[in-house]
């Protein structure tokens, strides 16, 4: 059964035992779709309250089972009380091995990893929301076909070197003042990719950036 969504009002609370915080963590852990631990939510939930009073939409490129789109898009609503328009993109088929780079760790050549989902399954999980678009196929072929429109906030979990620098080249300059790229394993050993592609993409300026120290690195648009 498809979960239900619970719309909640804005919180104006900011401390890391926010109760709605909290309780949204609870309701996406309980469905077991996500791999991201509470800190990781807890940076992607301050980062909707954010760019939340911005314009321009939002998008998640590299979704696995769907999870954490789930809890942009809840969060978004919690915030504002509506929902904002997402487009979640992946390729539900592990990692595209034509872009593995001498950048990237080889734990990732074989394409075994992230498997265990289908388009299917996570368009009907985020059927919960209307303003939510699922995309299936790998990101520099997507994004072609995306609607030319401005974003306010962008979560990269794509694991690789080239696919995050796609993401960076594509939703850089798109990115409204003060909207946020969220790149996901920043710093992780097992993606080096991550860090070289922002070093390449964030040597021209134009970002301001914040290390988590969770394995995630923000970019606000100056």
């Amino acid at each position: 059964m498809r979960p239900r969504f619970r719309r909640t009002p804005p919180a104006e609370k900011s401390s890391f035992d926010d109760e709605q915080f909290l309780a949204l963590t609870r309701e996406v852990k309980a469905h077991g779709r996500t791999m991201l631990a509470q800190k990781r939510l807890w940076t992607l939930w301050q980062c909707v309250g954010n760019v939340v009073d911005l314009e321009g939409v939002a998008a998640e490129v590299g979704t696995y089972r769907g999870g954490s789109a789930y809890f942009i898009a809840a969060s978004f609503v919690a915030r504002s009380g509506h929902e904002v328009p997402i487009e979640v993109i992946d390729t539900f088929e592990g990692h595209a091995q034509e872009k593995l780079s001498a950048n990237d760790s080889p734990i990732h050549a074989g394409g075994t990893k992230f498997l265990e989902t289908s388009y299917e399954s996570v368009a009907d999980y985020l059927s919960a929301f209307d303003e939510v678009n699922v995309r299936r196929g790998e990101f520099s072929a997507i994004a072609p076909q995306l609607p030319e429109r401005t974003y306010r906030l962008v979560h990269l979990d794509v694991d690789l070197y080239l696919p995050t620098l796609d993401g960076l080249r594509y939703f850089g300059p798109r990115l409204v003042r003060g909207g946020i790229i969220l790149l996901d394993d920043y710093g992780s050993a097992s993606c080096p990719g991550i860090r070289s592609a922002a070093e390449e993409y964030l040597a021209d300026g134009g970002f301001q950036t914040w290390d988590t120290r969770s394995r995630q690195l923000v970019l606000v648009k100056r």
